[in-house]
């Protein structure tokens, strides 16, 4: 585990978690004395790795992991961004459905910051991964999910999704867009003038799937997306930075 000196008003802690096949995993990460969590999120070997649940939870974030039956053993890293501040959460949940359309609102004085979601494990997810996914969180928050076995017998069950908002602080968003290749394909990101990252966000097209967004710095955000489509097309992409 990794944090900052307490004298760093952003701490970024972070530890790595081996994930069995056929397994889920839960971790979760507490920030340090007197830091709120503003965001968290998961990176490194994620090829295969479903995140059913990165939300936060009081102090701390919240992970569960998916590891499919036949795959080997796997090594994340969850990650957790905290700061001296007023936050609160937001949150709201959707019904199984082809394409869930909504947005959560911070409180009057508040800033988005991060995001996250807990959803369960469909029964078939162990064999190969069968369930929601989620298409667009742009901060503020517009939010697309869609569930992948709504048509099935046993359709996902709901989704939970959540937002970050910090209370009195100037963010910035800082709007970009890359071309993934085909697989699996790292979009990495500074904050700009020396800001720091506290957030992020995506919007991907229909063959494209996010396998995880996490700051890999106090400056960097990294986004690690899944684009199975026969061509290269353009993602968008929010990487909220304090300056």
């Amino acid at each position: 585990m990794h944090a900052l000196p307490a004298k760093t008003p952003v701490a970024l802690v972070s530890r790595s978690v081996a994930l069995a096949p056929g397994r889920i995993t839960a971790a979760s990460l507490s920030c340090p004395y007197g830091r709120v969590p503003v965001s968290g999120g998961v990176s490194g070997d994620l090829s295969g790795v479903d995140t059913l649940r990165s939300r936060p939870h009081l102090y701390s974030w919240q992970f569960r992991l998916l590891n499919p039956e036949g795959a080997g053993t796997s090594t994340v890293r969850v990650s957790l961004t905290c700061m001296p501040a007023t936050a609160t959460t937001v949150g709201r949940s959707f019904q199984s459905s082809t394409r869930a359309r909504g947005k959560l609102a911070c409180p009057t004085g508040f800033s988005a910051t991060g995001f996250g979601w807990d959803y369960p494990a469909p029964q078939d997810a162990f064999q190969g991964f069968l369930g929601w996914v989620i298409r667009q969180v742009e901060p503020g928050w517009k939010i697309v999910a869609s569930d992948l076995a709504y048509d099935a017998r046993s359709p996902s069950g709901p989704i939970h999704l959540y937002g970050r908002c910090v209370r009195h602080q100037h963010f910035e968003r800082v709007r970009f867009a890359a071309s993934p290749g085909k697989g699996e394909y790292t979009v990495e990101r500074r904050c700009p003038r020396g800001g720091t990252a506290v957030g992020g966000g995506f919007s991907l097209g229909g063959d494209q799937f996010l396998d995880g967004f996490a700051l890999s710095t106090l400056s960097s955000g990294r986004w690690t997306i899944f684009n199975r489509g026969p061509r290269v097309s353009r993602v968008r992409l929010t990487l909220v930075c304090m300056s």
